[in-house]
């Protein structure tokens, strides 16, 4: 099977699982919106202001097709999330660049299920106030 029907068939089935989520931006490139439920809820303070978070915005994954995919390299990607710093979506970046690829094998499904497991986790999300000042 070709890479563009290999492409086309992964493309049909994220659409199928993220449905409104899921969106073409440019020619080969698509945004999926990864959404995740907290397992609790967290509070926040800013100028002695606090508050309880229950819900975060999805985190946004743009894969980007291109003709060596699936049969030589992974696509490429950005992801994006303005409430995550730098470090961590660099952190999140270098785990999805070291995730096994298979030649030949289509990975956008597992980056995402990587993405979600990892935010579950919490690797991304920081509750210290010194960690988030630092961040570049």
């Amino acid at each position: 099977m070709a890479n563009s029907e290999r492409q086309a068939d992964e493309i049909l089935a994220l659409q199928s699982i993220f449905d409104r989520t899921f969106r073409l931006t440019n020619e080969n490139q698509y945004e999926i919106l990864i959404e995740f439920d907290l397992c609790t809820s967290f509070t926040i303070q800013l100028d002695n202001k606090i508050s309880t978070v229950q819900y975060l915005p999805p985190l946004s994954l743009i894969i980007n097709y291109h003709d060596e995919y699936p049969s030589d390299h992974p696509p490429s990607f950005i992801l994006s999330c303005f409430y995550f710093s730098k470090i961590d979506l660099e952190k999140l970046s270098q785990k999805i660049d070291n995730f096994w690829f298979i030649r030949g094998e289509v990975c956008v499904y597992d980056w995402i299920e990587l993405i979600k497991q990892e935010i579950t986790n919490q690797f991304i999300i920081r509750t210290s106030f010194e960690e988030q000042q630092n961040d570049p």
